[in-house]
Protein backbone atom coordinates (compact mmCIF):
# COMPACT_ATOMS: atom_id res chain seq x y z
CA UNK A 1 0.00 0.00 0.00
CA UNK A 2 1.47 2.86 -1.16
CA UNK A 3 1.10 6.48 0.73
CA UNK A 4 0.06 8.75 -2.05
CA UNK A 5 -2.98 7.66 -4.28
CA UNK A 6 -2.80 9.75 -7.05
CA UNK A 7 -0.70 7.72 -9.15
CA UNK A 8 -3.48 4.97 -8.88
CA UNK A 9 -6.33 7.19 -9.56
CA UNK A 10 -4.47 9.18 -12.53
CA UNK A 11 -4.04 5.70 -14.41
CA UNK A 12 -7.39 4.79 -14.27
CA UNK A 13 -9.17 5.22 -17.21
CA UNK A 14 -12.69 6.51 -15.32
CA UNK A 15 -12.91 7.04 -11.47
CA UNK A 16 -16.63 5.61 -10.31
CA UNK A 17 -18.13 6.50 -7.41
CA UNK A 18 -21.42 5.24 -6.61
CA UNK A 19 -22.60 6.92 -3.59
CA UNK A 20 -26.06 6.94 -1.92
CA UNK A 21 -24.46 9.65 0.71
CA UNK A 22 -21.98 12.23 0.60
CA UNK A 23 -20.55 15.16 2.51
CA UNK A 24 -18.62 16.79 -0.32
CA UNK A 25 -17.07 14.26 -2.49
CA UNK A 26 -13.47 15.12 -1.95
CA UNK A 27 -12.05 11.43 -3.61
CA UNK A 28 -14.12 13.06 -6.51
CA UNK A 29 -12.29 16.29 -6.67
CA UNK A 30 -8.89 14.26 -6.10
CA UNK A 31 -10.13 12.29 -9.20
CA UNK A 32 -10.83 15.83 -11.67
CA UNK A 33 -7.64 17.15 -10.42
CA UNK A 34 -5.29 14.41 -11.73
CA UNK A 35 -7.42 14.32 -14.68
CA UNK A 36 -9.34 11.60 -14.67
CA UNK A 37 -12.87 11.58 -15.59
CA UNK A 38 -15.76 11.04 -12.91
CA UNK A 39 -19.11 8.40 -13.15
CA UNK A 40 -20.81 9.56 -9.90
CA UNK A 41 -24.04 9.07 -8.16
CA UNK A 42 -26.68 12.43 -9.24
CA UNK A 43 -26.15 13.77 -5.74
CA UNK A 44 -26.63 17.92 -4.66
CA UNK A 45 -23.15 17.66 -2.82
CA UNK A 46 -21.88 16.11 -5.92
CA UNK A 47 -23.85 18.22 -8.61
CA UNK A 48 -22.71 21.68 -7.24
CA UNK A 49 -19.54 21.27 -7.80
CA UNK A 50 -19.75 19.01 -11.43
CA UNK A 51 -19.58 20.14 -14.76
CA UNK A 52 -21.14 16.92 -16.29
CA UNK A 53 -20.24 16.27 -19.62
CA UNK A 54 -17.02 18.03 -18.91
CA UNK A 55 -15.73 16.24 -16.02
CA UNK A 56 -17.81 13.16 -16.69
CA UNK A 57 -21.41 12.39 -15.53
CA UNK A 58 -23.91 12.02 -12.81
CA UNK A 59 -26.39 9.23 -12.78
CA UNK A 60 -29.13 7.75 -11.24
CA UNK A 61 -28.33 5.64 -7.27
CA UNK A 62 -28.99 2.03 -8.97
CA UNK A 63 -26.39 -0.68 -10.38
CA UNK A 64 -28.10 -0.89 -14.04
CA UNK A 65 -27.79 2.95 -13.90
CA UNK A 66 -24.23 2.82 -13.35
CA UNK A 67 -23.42 -0.09 -15.46
CA UNK A 68 -24.90 1.47 -18.32
CA UNK A 69 -23.60 4.95 -17.97
CA UNK A 70 -19.95 2.69 -17.28
CA UNK A 71 -20.21 1.07 -20.52
CA UNK A 72 -21.46 4.20 -22.60
CA UNK A 73 -18.85 6.29 -21.66
CA UNK A 74 -16.12 3.13 -22.87
CA UNK A 75 -17.66 1.87 -25.85
CA UNK A 76 -18.22 5.71 -27.10
CA UNK A 77 -14.76 6.46 -26.15
CA UNK A 78 -16.63 9.74 -24.30
CA UNK A 79 -14.36 9.22 -21.51
CA UNK A 80 -11.38 10.16 -23.34
CA UNK A 81 -13.04 13.49 -24.56
CA UNK A 82 -13.44 13.89 -20.88
CA UNK A 83 -9.84 13.05 -20.20
CA UNK A 84 -8.46 15.74 -22.59
CA UNK A 85 -8.82 18.56 -20.70
CA UNK A 86 -9.70 17.96 -17.36
CA UNK A 87 -6.52 19.24 -15.31
CA UNK A 88 -6.64 22.47 -16.81
CA UNK A 89 -9.79 22.76 -16.97
CA UNK A 90 -9.92 22.43 -13.40
CA UNK A 91 -7.38 24.49 -12.90
CA UNK A 92 -8.85 27.39 -14.17
CA UNK A 93 -11.84 27.08 -12.90
CA UNK A 94 -10.58 26.87 -8.77
CA UNK A 95 -8.38 29.35 -8.25
CA UNK A 96 -9.01 29.05 -4.85
CA UNK A 97 -7.96 25.86 -4.51
CA UNK A 98 -4.90 26.07 -7.26
CA UNK A 99 -1.72 25.68 -4.32
CA UNK A 100 -4.23 22.52 -3.58
CA UNK A 101 -4.03 21.54 -6.99
CA UNK A 102 -0.09 21.89 -7.91
CA UNK A 103 1.33 20.33 -4.82
CA UNK A 104 -1.36 16.93 -5.49
CA UNK A 105 0.05 17.19 -9.45
CA UNK A 106 3.98 18.05 -8.05
CA UNK A 107 2.70 14.27 -6.02
CA UNK A 108 2.61 12.44 -9.32
CA UNK A 109 6.28 13.04 -9.88
CA UNK A 110 7.49 12.20 -6.82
Amino acid sequence: MKDNPFPYIKDAQIYVQPSRNEGYGLSIEEAKIVGTPVIASNLPCIKEHFEENIEGVLTEINPHAFASAICHAIQSMEYLKWRDNLTEYHLSHNKNNSIKVKNILSSLVD
